[in-house]
């Protein structure tokens, strides 16, 4: 799979940033669907010619995002989360919503089992009460 990412470093935006919206962006229009192969911190760092680092930032950000995942041994994929055009910016914005509230939990004293265990116990009710699946 041939990524096309383009950098501009004549923006203010960061590098990272850019790595982001643009894989985010092709997952969005369907130009790239789950279980697509993409490049490797290293391979990607090479192409684009950036320092891995970068990379590597930008792959965790979409890692936490749930819109790739890395698979040890195999390589990184984008993920089963299907996202519509549309939808993308709500979708970062419910992601950013629960990284605060997992910080706001861990400061609150819950340890990651017992954060696990209400998001799990809320999900589950909130499927009994509308029916999802």
């Amino acid at each position: 799979m041939n990524l096309w990412i383009s950098i501009n470093s004549g923006i203010p935006k960061p590098i990272y940033q850019q790595i982001v919206d643009q894989i985010s962006q092709a997952v969005a229009i369907g130009e790239l669907s789950p279980g697509d192969k993409i490049p490797s911190v290293r391979r990607l760092a090479s192409d684009i010619t950036v320092n891995p680092n970068t990379v590597a930032r930008a792959y965790t950000i979409l890692e936490q995002k749930g819109i790739i995942s890395t698979r040890k041994g195999s390589g990184t994929y984008i993920s089963g989360l299907s996202i519509e055009n549309s939808d993308i910016t709500e979708v970062n914005h419910l992601s950013e919503r629960l990284e605060t509230w997992i910080q706001q939990a861990k400061t609150t004293g819950l340890s990651n089992d017992q954060i696990e265990t209400l998001f799990k116990a809320k999900l589950q009710r909130s499927k009994r009460n509308k029916g999802d699946q």
